[in-house]
């Protein structure tokens, strides 16, 4: 983790991104959701270093957010396009 936190302080973009040392795979909901779906570590190709850990949702938590996806899709859609440009400015 020590090594990580050190790749971190080197990338501040990473930062940016609100990306840290840990992460969670799967956002649903208004929040990140990580709950079993094991974990994957980012290296950098350069020095072969780890800058990150993220942890995956499992099945059933990315079937819920397929599902709140096509939800909100539908609710979207109906927005009239300027409403929606707003929104994405």
């Amino acid at each position: 983790m020590q090594e990580i936190q050190t790749q971190q302080e080197q990338y501040p973009w990473l930062k940016d991104l609100e990306l840290g040392a840990e992460n969670q795979g799967c956002y649903r909901d208004g929040e990140w959701k990580a709950t079993g779906g094991g974990e994957v570590t980012s290296v950098n190709p350069h020095n072969n270093k780890p800058i990150g850990k993220t942890f995956l949702a499992s099945v059933d938590d990315y079937d819920k957010c397929v599902k709140a996806m096509q939800t909100e899709k539908a609710r979207w859609f109906k927005l009239p396009a300027p409403a929606r440009g707003e929104i994405v400015r």
